[in-house]
């Protein structure tokens, strides 16, 4: 349409061992549509490691054999993902297609409520994932800044927390 509006298209690592991530990635780059690819890979699809769907886990790779552009980004960092989508955004505005985003995160809890994540990930690495929380990270830089104070920044948590939990009740009503 050339009106500057650009699509966001978010999924997992596990998404691309799929047939339709690649017929996707693959459409959009040969008509150099304005799309945004982010894969957040948090290396396990539910319950498979990474090492046991793709024999490369640097997903941002794949970008090269379709010619477009691939950015790994440390997904929990969230100025720098900020910059890796605001570039991408850019580049798609340009009319120079799609750009695929491997933003590395720590899966923090279980895949869903059903998934006991203790059967196939080590207690260390479950221990180690706690201490990369984006959110944690986020409001530490911009109580570091100054940008916000830690009084603040816990008001905001715990008003998305009762929005979150209020949404949640409204959908188990449903």
């Amino acid at each position: 349409k050339n009106d500057g509006s650009v699509t966001l298209c978010t999924f997992g690592d596990g998404a691309t061992s799929q047939g339709e991530f690649h017929e996707g990635v693959n459409f959009a780059a040969v008509h150099r549509l304005a799309v945004v690819f982010v894969c957040e890979n948090n290396s396990y699809a539910i319950s498979v490691p990474i090492r046991l769907q793709t024999a490369n886990p640097n997903i941002a790779d794949r970008a090269a054999g379709y010619g477009i552009a691939g950015v790994t980004v440390d997904g929990t960092d969230v100025p720098a993902c900020f910059d890796a989508c605001r570039e991408a955004v850019a580049r798609a505005r340009r009319g120079e297609g799609p750009t695929l985003i491997d933003a590395k995160i720590w899966r923090i809890n279980s895949h869903t409520s059903e998934d006991n994540q203790a059967k196939y990930r080590p207690k260390e690495e479950m221990e180690e994932a706690a201490h990369h929380d984006p959110i944690t990270r986020f409001v530490a830089w911009l109580v570091d800044r100054r940008w916000i104070g830690a009084d603040q920044a816990a008001a905001v948590q715990a008003e998305c927390d009762a929005e979150a939990a209020e949404a949640a009740d409204w959908a188990e009503q449903q």
